[in-house]
């Protein structure tokens, strides 16, 4: 015999209990099918990511393949991967004075979230940069700091609640910089990130190359890791990643 959810066993429920226990009843069944739904859309968005791994990396695979053998000598038109390092080296020269910066050209972070977006936050040079992070982590510590100023020289610039302090930061250095996502970003932007572990993810799926692979490069905009409108980046994907990225 099923146990009554009211009070006084051998009591009929009143009108008001009847109703309540629907109440619960209802919310229940939306909250299981809240929850079902979330573990799907998760399913979902998992699969995407290792589809676009999985293309990402027949992208690098391609690459490599056309790189020499030991003892062999690249011809005219091989060693593209090898000639883009020699690009970066030359063409990428960061001052950032400060070792604790840790400062990677021509590397982008993730970041489990971004704590100042740097369309609305542009500095000078990836050394501003990094010592905004540095600020914004002195000062934004825990709830307590909401409202404090981190960065006197932008009045708006202030500790906000529920946000953790900076510690990885992303610097366009070039009139403009190519991203797989929905923005246009510009000379300056500095991002200021938080990641809780592997603070080094890269943001685009090039899994910490400094150049995107030459297949990727060559191929449709339709089938590119990620769409990119041509009124985000009209020009073909660059053959080096722009941007200029450091943790604290």
């Amino acid at each position: 015999m099923a146990t009554s959810p009211f009070k006084g066993v051998g009591q009929a429920p009143s009108p008001l209990q009847l109703q309540v226990e629907r109440r619960r009843s209802q919310l229940r069944k939306l909250l299981l099918r809240k929850n079902v739904s979330e573990i799907e859309n998760s399913l979902t968005m998992a699969r995407n990511h290792l589809d676009q791994a999985q293309s990402t990396l027949q992208y690098i695979a391609a690459d490599t393949a056309k790189l020499p053998k030991a003892g062999e000598t690249p011809g005219s038109n091989e060693g593209t991967v090898g000639s883009g390092r020699q690009e970066i080296n030359e063409k990428r020269v960061v001052h950032v004075p400060d070792p604790t910066c840790h400062a990677a050209p021509n590397t982008g972070y993730s970041g489990d979230g971004a704590l100042v977006w740097g369309q609305g936050f542009k500095l000078s040079t990836a050394a501003e940069c990094c010592a905004a992070c540095q600020a914004h982590a002195t000062v934004c510590v825990d709830d307590a700091s909401a409202g404090k100023s981190w960065w006197p020289q932008k009045s708006d610039a202030k500790c906000k609640r529920g946000l953790a302090p900076c510690n990885i930061w992303t610097f366009c250095p070039e009139e403009r910089c190519f991203a797989f996502d929905i923005h246009v970003h510009t000379q300056g932007e500095c991002w200021l990130k938080f990641q809780r572990v592997n603070i080094t993810f890269p943001k685009d799926p090039h899994f910490g190359h400094k150049t995107y692979p030459q297949r990727m490069r060559e191929a449709p905009r339709a089938i590119w890791p990620w769409a990119v409108s041509e009124s985000v980046w009209p020009g073909p994907m660059p053959s080096l990643v722009p941007w200029i990225s450091g943790d604290h």
